[in-house]
């Protein structure tokens, strides 16, 4: 009969955490995917109209912007922060052409986030699908060292040579690698990977038990690995409300505005 391994706390906690994390995620974006189409559209209008000169100028705001609240310690007021580097950035510019660029700038650091939070939920599903080989892993020692324990005698058992936990392969490939995304530079943990290579049918019954508490080790540090993946990625979720929520009431500015104006922005 194959043997059952018991979940951890912490086997537990990951699973229950990224559910949770999608529920709420799930309404969040509902909630806010109603206004996002407005967004769009505004932004849309301002990109078509700026002339090239002021969307270099802006691109430079917009990667300004994404250091300074990356640096930033503690709660920042996100209008306050893209207002100062949108009048640092360009000179002797009306109270208008500020929300125009603001609201611009803010956009585009909105879809950069995006993008990080893409490729951090990308990581996540790899730890997921890395951890599941684990644990099939697992199940097969169980089944292993079963079947070793009915045909094996202790005098073989005793005279079978061991390996020294020094000379073994490691089960995971950097397991604490941590990278940081393109646009906002924040930390996060890459899915370590797994490169078990030895043959359990060559594994003495010791041997086989040894194996198998090195992989369960293994797999508690992928726990702790998913689980500061998934606070990094809930951080990020957050700032992405916010940002949307700034730009939702941004937008009730600058949808009057006249093309006209947008035009003669520099």
């Amino acid at each position: 009969m194959k043997a059952k391994t018991p979940l951890t706390i912490s086997g537990w906690l990951v699973p229950i955490l990224m559910i949770c994390l999608l529920a709420v995620t799930f309404f969040i974006y509902s909630a806010q995917e109603v206004y996002k189409k407005d967004i769009l559209k505004q932004q849309y209008r301002i990109g078509k109209n700026l002339n090239p000169a002021t969307k270099i100028k802006a691109m430079d705001a917009v990667k300004a912007f994404e250091n300074q609240i990356s640096s930033a310690e503690g709660n920042v007021f996100i209008p306050q922060m893209v207002t100062e580097i949108i009048q640092n950035q360009f000179e002797n510019i009306s109270p208008p052409e500020v929300d125009i660029l603001s609201f611009h700038v803010l956009c585009q650091a909105t879809i950069d986030l995006e993008d990080d939070i893409r490729l951090i939920t990308t990581e996540i599903e790899a730890m997921n699908i890395a951890k599941q080989k684990l644990n099939e892993l697992i199940d097969s020692f169980n089944e292993w060292i079963e079947e070793k324990t009915k045909t094996s005698s202790q005098s073989t058992e005793r005279e079978s040579t061991e390996v020294s936990e020094e000379e073994l392969p490691p089960v995971l490939k950097e397991h604490e690698s941590m990278e940081k995304t393109p646009n906002f530079n924040t930390e996060y943990p890459r899915s370590p990977e797994i490169i078990y290579s030895r043959d359990p049918e060559k594994m003495s019954l010791s041997e086989l038990e040894t194996e198998l508490n090195r992989i369960k080790t293994a797999i508690n540090s992928f726990h702790k690995i998913s689980e500061t993946g998934v606070l990094v990625l809930q951080k990020q979720l957050d700032r992405r409300s916010e940002f949307l929520q700034t730009l939702s009431d941004m937008g009730r500015r600058v949808s009057d505005i006249r093309e006209e104006l947008i035009r003669n922005i520099k």
